[in-house]
């Protein structure tokens, strides 16, 4: 791997870590020390995971001398869903055990579906539409192992409209690569610019389209565009690496582009808030910029020092998993609490306990179970797809 991927690694690597502490239950424990009320904002590495996926996207879509979006969806494929399946055999066992047992009242509903509404949901997940049929970012009437559904929707649906497209402009344009470049860039950079006046609208109280404002601004669709168009522009060399900095300067503004976003998002409304105007007002836009700009320093000046250490090796290490590690948190909490409250009861006894063995035995249940998954379930589909798939559809 080279130096622009792994210091990419490492921002994966943040992001999910990131997640996890906004989900572990000390996390919001420890908040709750303070006299000043704040906005938990970890969960903006999410946002963060967007713009990455992206610029990654971009990356491997334009990547061969000929644009083949079927080469392209096929990997996105492949990369996707032997996961997801082993996602839903999961959310099946938890199900299963959650409705099997006497769990205390309410704590059924956070845990488990209906049979016939859990398998609907599962096929909305496959299909990429887990977030057209219902509100995804509400808690209530969402069970727990769904909570990380939404975002896998969204750039599935990202992933799509990406193929789709590409798929009729290579065949009316005949494959002219300079020109699909272009049409996507400007295309991208048109829609983003009418995403951020819809934002700046909401700022000011002005009715806006409420397609825009419910669907495109409240998932985060512009985070996207923002990885994409970068990557565009950086593979034309509209802008020098040395237009920004030196890798010392780089490793100096990377964690003040990491703390930027996290002041604003803490200050700002709950992403469970009805109304968030200040979140997607103000603080949304400029989290976007920040993240743009620590993922193109990533890939050109390098943000994070110590490549040979043992942290960045670990760190390394996390976000080549970190998709594994998003799709498996969620069920594997549910597990540990039942497994808690059959086994071990004293870790309900009060907050700090239940936080500090919760975030102890998911660390040491969850990391086997995705290395497992990782390396015998998705590295060797992976190399099997490469080499008897991908090579008929390599441009």
């Amino acid at each position: 791997m080279n130096k622009k991927i792994s210091d990419i690694q490492i921002l994966r690597a943040l992001a999910i870590l990131f997640v996890l502490l906004q989900h572990f239950s000390l996390t919001p424990t420890i908040i709750n020390i303070f006299p000043v009320k704040i906005t938990l904002p970890l969960y903006i590495g999410v946002e963060l995971f967007f713009v990455i996926s992206g610029y990654v996207v971009a990356r491997s879509f334009f990547s061969g001398t000929k644009i083949t979006p079927i080469y392209f969806y096929s990997k996105r494929i492949f990369r996707i869903y032997p996961a997801l399946f082993v996602f839903i055999l999961l959310c099946y066992l938890s199900n299963l055990i959650s409705t099997s047992i006497n769990l205390p009242e309410g704590v059924v509903d956070i845990f488990s579906l209906p049979w016939d509404n859990l398998l609907k949901r599962c096929l909305k997940i496959l299909l990429g539409i887990y977030i057209n049929s219902i509100d995804a970012l509400n808690t209530e009437g969402n069970p727990l192992a769904f909570g990380a559904m939404w975002s896998l929707s969204v750039e599935f649906q990202f992933y799509t409209f990406v193929f789709l497209l590409g798929l009729i402009l290579v065949f009316v344009t005949k494959n002219n690569k300079y020109f699909i470049e272009n049409f996507f860039l400007f295309l991208f950079i048109f829609f983003y610019i009418y995403i951020l006046i819809s934002r700046l609208m909401i700022l000011f109280n002005y009715s806006t389209n409420l397609f825009i404002k419910n669907y495109i601004v409240s998932y985060d669709f512009d985070f996207l565009l923002l990885g994409f168009v970068l990557a565009i522009i950086q593979k034309k060399e509209w802008i020098s690496p040395k237009f920004f900095l030196h890798k010392e300067s780089a490793m100096f503004m990377s964690p003040i582009l990491l703390v930027i976003p996290l002041f604003l998002t803490s200050i700002s409304e709950s992403p469970f808030a009805k109304e968030q105007i200040i979140m997607e007002g103000i603080s949304s836009p400029i989290i976007g910029l920040c993240f743009t700009i620590l993922i193109y320093l990533a890939s050109t000046s390098g943000c994070f020092p110590g490549e040979k250490s043992r942290l960045y090796s670990v760190l390394s290490w996390i976000g080549d998993r970190s998709y594994t590690i998003y799709l498996f948190h969620f069920p594997f909490f549910i597990l540990i609490w039942i497994l808690f409250y059959k086994l071990f009861p004293l870790a309900f006894s009060n907050d700090w306990n239940y936080g500090f063995a919760q975030m102890i035995v998911t660390a040491l249940l969850l990391t086997p179970f995705v290395e497992f998954i990782y390396r015998y379930l998705e590295l060797p589909l992976i190399e099997y797809s490469h080499k008897f798939i991908f090579k008929r559809l390599r441009p």
